[in-house]
């Protein structure tokens, strides 16, 4: 579960080189089977027009630390960030900085070796030509092929088939493995684009109902050198459905954006009407990938003449007819990334009665488990949908980060097409998901009625085993740890006061040991009313799922939200994730990620409202609760807040500053909102720029070295969040980014102020700046052409949207990010850390500077320094 994840997705990181050989449908190399150990070692396989399995590596196990946390350690990625591969096999390579030695394969050409989990496996084969093939792989974090990464496949699903780019001549893969029973071949790729239909996200439809507006989502893989422009998916259905109905079926166009080289993205499209016809028990839809034909970079189609466009790929999918009081799959469009995602529902048992509103219970689904699987599980209740969200994948970011945003955006689609009570809404998961229900339930207080978790956990610090290593008490540890406070569900428990809480925990769980929850039945014995705790003796992981036991379900039945409570006592660690409860708001705080609380009263006649407040710089009050117009009184921490003459309703904003706006503890005044102040929309931590739709923008005006790096690198972190998120970054190069276009989106810059163009208008205010050999932070400077600079700042002329560098001083500092885990549950970053090349080595030791910027972005006291002389 959560161990098993985090050792699975540990970073890894690359630097081999080995051979490989195998039979070729060329004839131009032997089999390994048919040469010896030295001609094997000398002779590396040649690629011919077939299918490649290799089979020749050397291998080595770890040599890095691989532990959750923000940096990792591995002498070998070092050795690749200097540009220095490793040679196994020359005279005095072996054994620095790992022991490599030969292995032989399989019969399937998979590698065995228990010890070999976080280790590296290299392969060398001879391409005839420069070319693009597709690589398959499986039970690989990441491979790096000459020095660009691609992703792996780490839970070993089967269906990543990845394009990578030969060079003519020898080329080095070198492969981080994740354990046993790793494999990999090379296929051509045949055509410029395919359509995946393995993993594609497919609403179903109801038997007797009409399919409108319906959304599907597939994977797109450009196996091409050149980007694809003027794209459209066309959707048709290929079955006699609606025919059956006497209605007529024409396809459905929908624009697909531009796609990198070597992309592999899922793309959304819309679907036809579509009304399946009695007995059905799927309908086909046929997908068509098209291109206008002056847009096409390949001439393989004579008939050029023959229409507008080309088609480049098709595929089928089949999309499943439900019958009554069957799990249903929908669909929605995230706003975190304009992909398309999917969650199950579960109708209730029996028909509600008339006047009567269900409710709904929130169900989240344990590690390796998607929604539909987990729907299935659910027993259906007479008096409530069940709606299990997908989370982004099976592994889902063990439902914090994106993950609980897409439990959010699941639930409140859900709620808009539904007539239910929203005061009936509850939280329950299992495994993973009783931690997601935990801290769904302590970070939106107000949000749910109830919060049912089973086998749950508390936090990675109690489970996953997150760690750097070192005093974490040291300044640097802490700036580098403290995001990971909001996923600590302990530190926010009596957010729950008003709210029934349901534990069921198995006695013999071996997974998720009973003595998180345990933890947790302690300390809500120290406030809360009303509670209940089970432990089934004998019971292991798989058997306690509180959605099932019916003292649980009995209490989430009964439950039900106060709608507008005139008391408010809540607590959050981070504006941005949370800030808010009911009708007040935590915008921003004094010390950042630490405890913010208020404890507020109203008297809506009165038309006042008071309390107290612990470590809020800013917050905001609806006013809309409060009755009549008028005058409105607040008083706060003790002190009357002069507030001018304001109408009956609207939002009031508070700040501990003086008159001329700067920070004065206990000096509470109102204030006008200030987009370029932090606030719980934009509240930093350098994981915030990947919520708001975000491009990534790589430079093209640094040294080709540069310029290699800040493509494949912008490509990675897309395939990497495809993978882990199931999410669609659009990657593209700075000469074709817009930074005066929509201001809503986020922007991820790879380079620096030399090597993008699109630094100047976007960061040109910046109180930081990245060149070739030096960052200046404010008027201090760091110098070096090795440093790795990651950092994010607010996107000008935008509310919430960030600008973030991932890049350094130098191409060793870049390629000191090649792995960096912002994709991982558990991992927090600061808004600037700098760092240098022994990070690899001796960890934090290099950490130059790490911290958060001031609540008005201004480089301040929150920033560590390695060396505190200036």
């Amino acid at each position: 579960m959560a161990i098993a994840f985090a050792l699975t997705l540990a970073p890894a990181n690359n630097a081999l080189a080995a051979s490989a050989s195998n039979e070729q449908a060329s004839g131009e190399a032997a089999s390994a089977s048919d040469t010896s150990g030295a001609e094997a070692s000398d002779r590396p396989p040649v690629l011919g027009d077939g299918p490649l399995v290799l089979r020749d590596y050397w291998v080595t196990p770890s040599v890095g630390d691989y532990r959750r946390g923000p940096l990792h350690r591995d002498p070998i990625e070092a050795q690749l960030a200097r540009g220095d591969w490793p040679e196994p096999g020359a005279s005095g390579a072996e054994g620095r900085p790992g022991e490599w030695r030969r292995i032989e394969t399989g019969p399937e050409g998979e590698i065995a070796g228990a010890d070999l989990m976080g280790g590296y496996a290299l392969a060398t084969i001879e391409s005839p030509d420069d070319r693009v093939v597709l690589l398959k792989a499986a039970r690989h974090a990441a491979v790096c092929v000459e020095g660009a990464w691609h992703v792996g496949d780490p839970y070993a699903r089967g269906d990543v088939d990845v394009p990578i780019r030969l060079a003519a001549g020898r080329n080095r893969l070198l492969f981080h493995l994740v354990g046993a029973g790793f494999s990999a071949s090379l296929e051509p790729a045949g055509k410029n684009a395919t359509l995946c239909a393995a993993g594609a996200v497919l609403p179903d439809l109801v038997r007797g109902e009409t399919l409108t507006n319906g959304m599907a989502s597939l994977t797109l893989v450009n196996a091409s050198d050149q980007r694809l422009t003027d794209l459209e998916l066309l959707a048709t259905v290929v079955e006699d459905a609606n025919e059956a109905q006497g209605e007529a079926t024409s396809p459905v166009s929908h624009p697909v954006p531009s796609l990198e080289s070597l992309a592999r993205t899922p793309v959304r499209l819309r679907l036809p009407t579509i009304k399946p016809a009695e007995g059905m028990s799927e309908v086909r839809v046929r997908i068509d990938l098209v291109q206008a034909r002056g847009a096409r970079q390949d001439a393989d189609n004579d008939d050029a003449e023959a229409s507008a466009r080309a088609v480049l790929a098709t595929e089928t999918v089949a999309l499943r007819v439900a019958g009554a009081g069957e799990p249903i799959v929908r669909t929605f469009v995230s706003e975190l990334d304009d992909s398309l995602q999917p969650y199950t529902v579960v109708p209730p048992a029996a028909p509600i009665a008339e006047g009567e509103r269900p409710g709904v219970v929130l169900a989240l689904h344990d590690a390796g488990q998607s929604s539909h699987a987990f729907a299935k599980l659910c027993t259906p209740k007479p008096w409530a949908y069940t709606v299990c969200p997908q989370g982004r994948g099976d592994y889902g970011f063990d439902w914090e980060d994106w993950a609980a945003a897409d439990a959010l955006e699941a639930l409140d689609h859900f709620l808009a097409n539904h007539e239910t009570d929203e005061r009936r809404v509850s939280v329950a998961g299992h495994g993973m998901g009783g931690h997601g229900a935990w801290l769904l339930g302590v970070t939106h207080p107000g949000r749910f009625a109830a919060v049912a978790p089973s086998a749950g956990w508390v936090s990675f610090r109690t489970y996953g085993g997150a760690s750097l290593g070192g005093d974490p008490s040291t300044p640097m540890l802490d700036a580098l740890t403290r995001g990971v406070a909001p996923g600590e569900v302990d530190r926010l428990l009596t957010n729950l006061e008003r709210t029934a809480v349901a534990v069921v925990h198995g006695a013999e769980d071996r997974v998720v040991s009973p003595a998180e929850s345990r933890y947790l039945r302690g300390r809500l014995g120290e406030f809360h009313p009303n509670f209940l705790y089970h432990e089934p003796p004998g019971v292991g992981h798989d058997a306690a799922r509180t959605c099932e036991l019916p003292a649980a379900v009995d209490l989430m039945r009964r439950a039900r939200l106060d709608a507008d409570p005139d008391q408010l006592d809540y607590t959050t660690l981070d504006p941005g994730a949370v800030g808010g409860s009911d009708w007040a708001r935590i915008e921003s705080q004094v010390e950042a990620l630490t405890p913010s609380r208020v404890v507020l009263r109203r008297d809506p006649k009165g038309r006042s409202i008071s309390g107290r407040t612990t470590n809020v710089a800013r917050m905001s009050l609806d006013l809309s609760g409060l009755e009549g117009d008028g005058p409105v009184r607040v008083r706060i921490d003790g002190k009357t807040v002069p507030v001018p003459k304001t109408p009956g309703s609207g939002r009031l904003w508070l700040a501990q500053q003086d008159a001329r706006g700067l920070p004065s503890p206990g000096e509470w005044r109102v204030y006008r909102p200030n987009s370029r102040l932090k606030h719980s929309g934009r509240s930093g931590g350098f994981k915030s720029v990947f919520d708001h739709r975000p491009l990534l923008v790589y430079g093209t005006r640094g040294t080709a070295e540069e310029n290699r790096w800040a493509e494949a690198k912008a490509r990675y972190d897309a395939q990497l969040f495809a993978y882990r998120g199931a999410g669609s970054l659009e990657v593209a190069p700075d000469v074709l980014f817009n930074p005066y276009g929509d201001r809503t989106r986020s922007v991820v810059l790879y380079g620096n102020a030399d090597t993008n163009a699109a630094w100047r208008p976007l960061l040109g205010g910046s109180p930081v700046r990245v060149e070739r050999g030096r960052v200046d932070v404010g008027p201090r400077p760091e110098m070096g052409d090795d440093l790795a600079v990651l950092m994010v700042r607010p996107r000008p002329g935008s509310r919430n949207a960030c600008v973030a560098v991932v890049g350094g001083t130098g191409v060793v500092g870049m390629r000191m990010t090649n792995r960096l885990r912002y994709f991982w549950s558990g991992v927090a970053y600061p808004d600037l850390m700098i760092y240098g090349p022994e990070t690899l080595v001796d960890g934090v030791g290099d950490v130059r500077a790490a911290g958060r910027f001031s609540n008005d972005w201004s480089v301040g006291p929150d920033i560590v320094w390695r060396d505190l002389a200036l």
